[in-house]
C-alpha cells in the first residue's frame, strides 16, 4: 500500500510553470501539477495544431458504399497499445483520468524480399506458412532461426541476471562478474551476434527486424550502435525472453485522444499552435524552503504567437536536441548531456493498401516489418473497434519501402523517435546532473526506453520534483518486471541543488522517527555487531533517508551512492543500517527520485574505508540532528545519533 503523504501546503502565490511539449510526458506533468491549483498555475505550449505528440488519433471515413450509413472510425497512428505488466504507471494514469482500456491482439510477423521469405509468430502453421521452409535446415533456414531464438532467450536471460546481480550488489559478485557486465555494457547488437555465432537467419529474420520495428531504427544502426544490454533489459521488461506467460495487450477504446481530452480539461491555459522559439533563465539556483519564497520570474519563454512570457519554472518535455536548441543560455553540462540525444524522423502512412502487408494472409499479424525499417500495423487487429466490413482493412506503415496505392492513402504524418545508441544511454545516466538546475526540469520518453510508459513516468517525476504528489503509486522500472521500486516524493519538498541541501530541507516530522529508532538500536547492539537493524516505513525510507535509501532493498548493502537509473526495493522492508562514506554523497544532484546504485558488499566497503583511514560521516544534515556513522573495523559498524 502506498504511504500517506500530506499534500503540498497552499501558497498565496502559486508557482507559474511552463510546460513545453505536450506528448505524454508534458501532458502527465501538466496534469499532476494541475491537481494543486493553489500551488501551481500551468501553461502548456505545443507547436503542432493538436495536443498529444505521438498520441494522435485520426478519424478514418467508411468505405464509399457505407458513407451514408456509418460514421468515421477512430484510428491511432502513433501510440497504440499497452499492457498491465510493463505499463503500470500509464494504466494508473488512465484510471485517474477515467479512461478505460480494451483487449488488443498484438502479434509479430516478418516478410523479406517482397514475400520471398515470410513467417509469423502466432502458431506453428503461421511459422511454417511457406511449406518449403519445413525442410530447410541451412544457416539461412527457419529451423536455425528457431534454434537461435531459444539459444538467445537462454543467453540473454543469463546476461540480464548478471546485470541484475552486479547492479544491485548481490552477495558473491566477483571481479569476473563485473568484467563480464562491463563487457556487455559496451557491446553492440552486431558484436554480440558475431561473438555468439548466431546465424544470418536469426539476425536478418528475427532480431534485427524486431529491434528495428520496436524503435523505428535503421537496421545498420541496430547492429552497429544499439547496446545489447539495453535490448536485453527491454526484452526482459516486456517478457520477450519467454515463449509462454507473455502479457495481454490493451488499447484505448475510441482512440488514445480520449485521455488527451481529459487532461486538457484540467489545464485552462493550453496554447496549441504556439511554437516556442527560445527560453532564457536566471543565473541563480533555486534554494527555497517553501513555495512562498520560491524565486519568481526567473524564466522567460518566447513563442511565435504571443512573444515573451515570464514564468518561475519550465519543464522541457521535448526531445533532448530540441530542448538544447531552445535554451539560449544552456550550460556546458546541459550541452554535453542533451547534445548526445539524437532523433530520427519517421514517416507514417495511414492507408488501405494490402500490398504493404505480408503476401500470405495467414501470416498477417498486427505488426509486419520488411527489410531495412518498414513496419506495417494492421489496425483492425490492434484496435478491434475498427470494423472491417464498413471501413475495410486499415494499415499504418512506418517508412514504407515502396509507396502504397495513392488512391488508398488516407493521410500521412511525420514522427520523431530517439535513436538508441551508447550516446543516448550515457545521456540518460547523466540526466540527473542537470535536472532542476536553473529552474528547469526535463522529461520525455527518451529518458528511458522511448515508450508511453517511460513518458508518463518522466512527466510525473518532473512534476513531483516541484513537490506535487501523485495520487497513485509510481513505479520505477529499470528493465526488470519483477523488481520495481515504489516511488512517492516527499510532499512540500522544494527544489534544491544538492543532496546535502535536499536532506537539510527534509521535514523534522520524517527524521524524528528515524533518529529515535537509531538511538534505541545503538545502545542495545553488541559491540561486534555487523549491523544495526531499524524498521522504517517506505515513506521514511524514500523520504527521510533520501538518496541513501537503497538499503531498503532486502539483503542489499550500500558502499557507494551514485546517479544511476535503477533502484530496487520492497515496501515495508526491514532496513539494514549500513555505512555510507560521506564522499559518496557529495555533489549529487537532488531530484525527487533518489536514484542509487548498490555496488559492493558491506564487508568490502567497510574494509576499504577503514584501510584508507577515512571517517565514515554521513551527510544527513538537519537543523537539530546530525547522524554520525563510524566503523572501527570491517566487523564493527556502530551508529551514533547526536542532537545539535
Amino acid at each position: 500500500m502506498a504511504p500517506n503523504i500530506d499534500p503540498l501546503p497552499p501558497s498565496s502565490r502559486p508557482l507559474r510553470v511552463a510546460v513545453v511539449g505536450n506528448g505524454i510526458a508534458g501532458l502527465s506533468a501538466a496534469w499532476l501539477l494541475s491537481q494543486y491549483p493553489e500551488s501551481y498555475t500551468v501553461t502548456l505550449y505545443e507547436a503542432d495544431e493538436y495536443l498529444g505528440g505521438h498520441t494522435h488519433t485520426v478519424d478514418v471515413p467508411p468505405l464509399k458504399e457505407f458513407a451514408d450509413q456509418v460514421s468515421a472510425a477512430p484510428v491511432d497512428t502513433g501510440f497504440i497499445v499497452c499492457n498491465p505488466v510493463t505499463y503500470p504507471n500509464l494504466l494508473a494514469f488512465l484510471d485517474a483520468v477515467q479512461v478505460g482500456v480494451t483487449p488488443s491482439d498484438m502479434s509479430f510477423s516478418v516478410s523479406r524480399n517482397h514475400g520471398a521469405f515470410e513467417w509469423a509468430g502466432d502458431t506453428l502453421q503461421t511459422l511454417f506458412a511457406q511449406r518449403e521452409n519445413v525442410l530447410d535446415f541451412s544457416e539461412n533456414g527457419i529451423w536455425r532461426m528457431v534454434w537461435d531464438v531459444l539459444r538467445f532467450h537462454w543467453h540473454a536471460a543469463a546476461i540480464a541476471d548478471l546485470a541484475d546481480k552486479v547492479t544491485f550488489g548481490a552477495a558473491g559478485v566477483t571481479k569476473a562478474d563485473r568484467a563480464r557486465y562491463a563487457y556487455h555494457a559496451r557491446q553492440s547488437i552486431g558484436e554480440f551476434l558475431s561473438a555468439g555465432n548466431y546465424s544470418p537467419s536469426f539476425k536478418h529474420n528475427f532480431l534485427v527486424p524486431q529491434t528495428a520495428a520496436i524503435w523505428s531504427t535503421p537496421a545498420g544502426t541496430c547492429l552497429d550502435e544499439f547496446p545489447i544490454l539495453t535490448l536485453i533489459r527491454f526484452f526482459r521488461n516486456h517478457c520477450m525472453l519467454q515463449l509462454v506467460g507473455r502479457p495481454k495487450w490493451l488499447t484505448i477504446p475510441l482512440g488514445s485522444r480520449s485521455y488527451v481530452a481529459k487532461v486538457a480539461e484540467h489545464s485552462p491555459d493550453v496554447r496549441v499552435g504556439h511554437r516556442v522559439t527560445q527560453i532564457t533563465r536566471g543565473t541563480g539556483v533555486a534554494q527555497p524552503t517553501s513555495l512562498e519564497d520560491f524565486p519568481r520570474g526567473q524564466v522567460t519563454v518566447t513563442d511565435d504567437q504571443d512573444g515573451a512570457s515570464a514564468y518561475d519554472y519550465v519543464i522541457l518535455a521535448t526531445h533532448g536536441d530540441i530542448s538544447l536548441q531552445l535554451l539560449t543560455d544552456a550550460t556546458p553540462r546541459e550541452r554535453e548531456v542533451l547534445g548526445k540525444v539524437r532523433v530520427s524522423k519517421n514517416r507514417a502512412v495511414l492507408h488501405r493498401d494490402p500490398n504493404l502487408m505480408l503476401k500470405r494472409r495467414e501470416t498477417r499479424t498486427s505488426t509486419a516489418p520488411k527489410p531495412t525499417v518498414c513496419v506495417t500495423y494492421w489496425m483492425n487487429r490492434l484496435q478491434p473497434f475498427i470494423p472491417r466490413r464498413t471501413h475495410g482493412d486499415v494499415f499504418v506503415t512506418v517508412n514504407p519501402l515502396y509507396e502504397p496505392d495513392p488512391s488508398l492513402v488516407i493521410q500521412e504524418y511525420l514522427y520523431d523517435h530517439p535513436v538508441y545508441g551508447f550516446d543516448l544511454v550515457q545521456a540518460q545516466e547523466q540526466l540527473a546532473s542537470i535536472v532542476n538546475m536553473r529552474f528547469t526540469g526535463f522529461a520525455g520518453a527518451w529518458c528511458n526506453y522511448g515508450f508511453h510508459e517511460d513518458g508518463v513516468t518522466a512527466g510525473l517525476a518532473a512534476a513531483a520534483a516541484l513537490g506535487a504528489t501523485p495520487p497513485f503509486p509510481v513505479l520505477l522500472n529499470g528493465g526488470y518486471p519483477t523488481h520495481r521500486t515504489l516511488f512517492h516524493p516527499v510532499a512540500g519538498l522544494p527544489t534544491v541543488p544538492s543532496a546535502t541541501k535536499y536532506l537539510a530541507h527534509l521535514g523534522a516530522h520524517l527524521l524524528r522517527d528515524v533518529v529515535a529508532q537509531l538511538r534505541r538500536a545503538a545502545p542495545a547492539a553488541p559491540a561486534a555487531a555487523r549491523q544495526h537493524t531499524v524498521d522504517l516505513t517506505w515513506a521514511q525510507t524514500l523520504g527521510a533517508l533520501g538518496a541513501a535509501a537503497a538499503t531498503a532493498w532486502r539483503g542489499g548493502v550500500v558502499a557507494e551512492v551514485q546517479d544511476a537509473p535503477m533502484v530496487q526495493g520492497e515496501p515495508g522492508a526491514t532496513v539494514p543500517v549500513r555505512s555510507v562514506p560521506a564522499r559518496a554523497m557529495r555533489g549529487l544532484t537532488a531530484q525527487a527520485l533518489g536514484y542509487v546504485q548498490v555496488q559492493d558488499t558491506v564487508a568490502e566497503a567497510a574494509k576499504g574505508i577503514v584501510e584508507s583511514g577515512e571517517e565514515m560521516e554521513l551527510v544527513w544534515v538537519h537543523p537539530r540532528v546530525r547522524i554520525v556513522w563510524q566503523a572501527s573495523s570491517a566487523r564493527n559498524v556502530q551508529v551514533e545519533a547526536k542532537s545539535k
